[in-house]
């Protein structure tokens, strides 16, 4: 958090920069990134405990636009806001008070330097800087915010949009690390429903089991404490309804439970029961007590000691295997499975026997910073070896000065020590060095983590940082990145940091967002070229707060994880194991899981690409959920062992259209790679919508194909809306590979106007204009969340999620729960709109749950799905 001193600073830097000239206020990058780094950090902490009503929606700086120009204007521009080197742009600049244009990704001898990333710019204004929320059309370059002082920034956007010199623009958003909500400092007081046990019995003279219906809460369900004759014996994870505990035989003891939400209120006691345990000698008799109804929840029952959650496999007993010392323990904070429930689960002690990693294999680490002086990950520290630390010079001339360790673009200097916490965390995840007898180990023990610090102390930073850091990612050589951050929009930039990234060879593992909503509203979530991960618990059920969709791509371990802690950061303070170890929650813990997998896959074998990399982590994960690829899970939870076990795959790559393409014209040429040592044939299929329930064949071959185009598709007899594209490769032994496209727009096609012809004798002519032809047809309307057929839990909440499009704009979606009306909504979130539903209590009902979009003309449409309680 950021101290009273330093709130005092960053006011006392504001008032000074309203009185110097506005040259000296943007002498250098360095000076206005810090001060508003700063100011988001000040942001927080002011708004804290004010009305959430915008809760929802994305920040952006009051004053920032990023822009991008076209590649065939690039080389004439100038970094001057007062000459640019095109007239037109100086016309605009000069009108709106610019004071500052400059390139936002440095480039260097390695860089690629015609990358469409070196086309963005930060563009600012004279406006005070300010944190403000709104939405962005990406498809419309609409700007929508409450707030006066976006005004400015809208029409300065709108003056851009009818510049030819202008590709496109998006404010510069804010984003933030993904760990779950910390109960510190939240504005929600309102506690929990008291949860209700309903089954508790005596299984053995020395184990006890409880049953109950859990809590709900307005902002969700973080855990439940169990108390054992009054006194708390066990904090369990919010997705559990049962457990089965170890007591003495012979002995009564008195149960009830809590609920605690994610703001850490912890609600009314459960109602209380009385269990009395047989001596040893004794057969036991099972003692049941039925609260509200005799059937059994289906929820995975939790057990203590070695065996771990049932049917958990990772929460086995100690091995072995490594001697740090949190892999072999349990209950360092009151749970009931193991401290590093989370690097079992995925099963990796079979792989250690073959690699812990490699020192050639550079992880970037791009976060909040990395304690490089930690004692678990000081060995894993890259270093640039080009450069010489301290001697004030830009050894191999990359842009950045002495970048020995790393790069901090938070402070634009040489030093990326982590003030937070969240980077450190993760790290210990990837690569906590393995087997040196302390605290934790990494999936990866062996290899080199690069410190690329974006993120503030408080967790945040803009997208211009992000873009800045994943670019140098790239430049410096590392062969894979993990990017636990995000923000609730769709950036273009990030599209082309990413791009580049995935272009130089690199795996993108990202975290899938903490919003319990849509992936594919969020970036860097929504990339095609990256691998999205979301969160699972200790059952293995997906974690309250994941984001979920089309877009996952495996899902990892994200809830309790225990790590690094760094010397530096607070955001764990309350939650420190031990001195230099904590726990977190969050996508962002899931996702450094995976990043460590890839990273000892590159080690076993170093010539794999990064959509070959892609394709084992899918194929190898271990399916939950529906049968195969689902969008909660996935293709599933990695499983590290099996993974290991997979020949080479093929590649199944779309390079060209990327996602959000927008198709102005009906025919659109698809590009990439259907290729393997074991290729049979490739199928293009196109669906609608994000979750496209039947797929139209437009192409197959049987011959393999090399960044070339794979098919050109005809639109031209498809309605206006939202497609996904499927690539499906197969090899001689009909296994598949997918790759997809999502969020394709088909735009309807103007009408075009017949010629006025030529009177041959009629002094007055008579015009053939064209007929105008009504709009009849609704919105292009679908249900993404949950899927049709889907199982929801009694007593849950449901956020179900529908997307409308329409030529002429939708103005609402209608929700109704068998027939019953039960949201309308009128702004979406990214043309996505969210309906919360509470599930009854009654079990095996089978709801309909049907929604209708309106257009601006009157047209509707409507689509339904059938989920059953349970």
């Amino acid at each position: 958090m950021i101290s009273h001193i330093d709130k005092l600073k960053v006011r006392h830097i504001v008032f000074l920069s309203l009185l110097v000239v506005v040259g000296v206020y943007l002498a250098t990058n360095s000076y206005v990134y810090f001060k508003v780094s700063r100011l988001i950090s000040e942001a927080q902490e002011i708004n804290k405990g004010q009305s959430e009503s915008n809760d929802r929606l994305p920040e952006f700086l009051a004053n920032e636009v990023l822009v991008k120009v076209k590649k065939e204007t690039r080389q004439k521009i100038k970094e001057n806001p007062k000459d640019t080197g095109l007239s037109s742009l100086n016309d605009i600049f000069t009108r709106h008070k610019v004071t500052s244009f400059q390139r936002i990704a440095k480039s260097g001898p390695r860089s690629s330097k015609e990358a469409e990333i070196f086309s963005w710019y930060l563009v600012r204004l004279t406006e005070e800087s300010a944190i403000i929320s709104g939405s962005f059309d990406v498809k419309t370059s609409l700007l929508t915010s409450k707030n006066p002082k976006a005004s400015t920034l809208r029409n300065f956007m709108s003056d851009l949009k009818n510049d030819s010199n202008v590709e496109t623009f998006e404010p510069n958003f804010v984003v933030t690390a993904l760990q779950s909500p910390s109960p510190t400092g939240s504005s929600d007081t309102e506690p929990p429903t008291a949860p209700q046990i309903y089954i508790s019995r005596v299984n053995s003279p020395t184990l006890v089991y409880l049953q109950w219906y859990p809590s709900t809460d307005n902002v969700g369900i973080n855990g439940y404490k169990v108390y054992e004759n009054g006194v708390l014996r066990y904090t369990l994870p919010g997705t559990w309804t049962n457990v089965q505990m170890t007591v003495n035989p012979n002995t009564t003891y008195t149960y009830y439970l809590t609920g605690v939400d994610l703001a850490g209120n912890e609600g009314p006691a459960s109602n209380q029961v009385t269990l009395t345990t047989p001596p040893l000698d004794s057969s036991p008799t099972p003692t049941v007590t039925p609260f509200i109804s005799p059937t059994p929840s289906l929820a995975p029952t939790g057990t203590t000691g070695p065996s771990g959650p049932s049917g958990g496999t990772g929460a086995t007993g100690p091995t072995g295997v490594v001697n740090d010392p949190y892999y072999a323990s349990y209950g360092s904070w009151g749970q009931p499975y193991a401290d590093m429930w989370g690097m079992k689960k995925i099963n990796p002690e079979g792989v250690w026997s073959q690699t812990t990693g490699s020192t050639s294999v550079a992880v970037a680490d791009i976060d909040t910073g990395v304690d490089r002086n930690h004692e678990d990950l000081k060995d894993n520290m890259w270093v640039n070896t080009g450069e010489t630390p301290g001697n004030g010079t830009d050894d191999d001339a990359n842009g950045f000065v002495d970048d020995y360790y790393g790069w901090d673009f938070v402070n634009n200097d040489n030093d990326p020590m982590d003030d937070h916490g969240h980077g450190t965390h993760t790290v210990g995840t990837i690569m906590a060095v393995g087997n040196n007898g302390l605290g934790v180990v990494g999936v990866n023990w062996v290899g080199r983590i690069m410190a690329i610090k974006f993120l503030n102390g408080s967790g945040s930073g803009t997208l211009n940082g992000g873009a800045s850091a994943l670019t140098y990612a790239a430049d410096m050589g590392a062969r894979l990145s993990s990017n636990s951050w995000g923000c609730n929009c769709q950036s273009a930039i990030i599209d082309d940091a990413v791009k580049y990234e995935h272009d130089k060879g690199m795996v993108v593992v990202v975290a899938a967002g903490n919003s319990n909503s849509d992936a594919l509203n969020f970036s860097p979530a929504s990339i095609e070229r990256a691998t999205t991960v979301g969160a699972t618990d200790v059952s293995d059920a997906k974690a309250s707060f994941s984001n979920y969709g089309a877009k996952i791509d495996v899902v990892a371990p994200g809830v309790d994880i225990l790590s690094t802690k760094s010397s530096l950061g607070t955001v764990c303070s309350s939650t420190v194991i031990g001195t230099n170890y904590c726990r977190l929650s969050g996508t962002s813990m899931a996702t450094p899981h995976v990043a460590g997998l890839a990273a000892l896959l590159l080690a076993k074998n170093p010539g794999l690409t990064n959509e070959e990399i892609r394709q084992l982590l899918r194929a190898g994960a271990d399916d939950l959920g529906s049968l195969g690829k689902d969008n909660t899970f996935g293709y599933g939870r990695i499983n590290a062992a099996n993974t290991f076990t997979l020949v080479k795959p093929l590649t199944s790559f779309i390079s060209s259209p990327r996602n959000r393409y927008k198709a102005l014209t009906s025919i659109v040429d698809i590009k990439g790679t259907a290729s393997g040592s074991t290729f049979s044939r490739y199928t293009l299929s196109i669906g609608a919508g994000r979750n496209p329930t039947s797929w139209t064949e437009v192409a197959n071959s049987t011959n393999q194909v090399t960044n070339a185009t794979l098919a050109t598709i005809d639109l031209s007899s498809y309605s206006a809306g939202l497609y996904t594209i499927r690539l499906t490769v197969e090899d001689t032994s009909g296994k598949t590979y997918d790759f997809f496209i999502y969020d394709l727009e088909r735009v309807s096609s103007p009408p075009t106007p017949t010629s006025t012809p030529t009177p041959l004798a009629s002094p007055t002519p008579t015009p053939l204009l064209p007929t105008p032809t009504p709009d009849l047809q609704g919105p292009t309307v679908s249900i993404t969340y949950p899927p049709d057929g889907a199982i929801v839990k009694r007593l849950s909440v449901v956020n179900i999620t529908a997307t409308a499009v329409d030529p002429s704009g939708v103005v609402k979606v209608v929700f109704y729960i068998n027939g019953k009306l039960k949201c309308t909504i009128s702004t979406p979130n990214l043309n996505s709109y969210p309906c919360s539903w509470a599930v009854p209590a009654k079990k095996g009902v089978v709801y309909t749950i049907q929604t209708t979009a309106y257009d601006t003309l009157g047209n509707s449409a409507s689509t339904s799905i059938k989920v059953t309680s349970q």
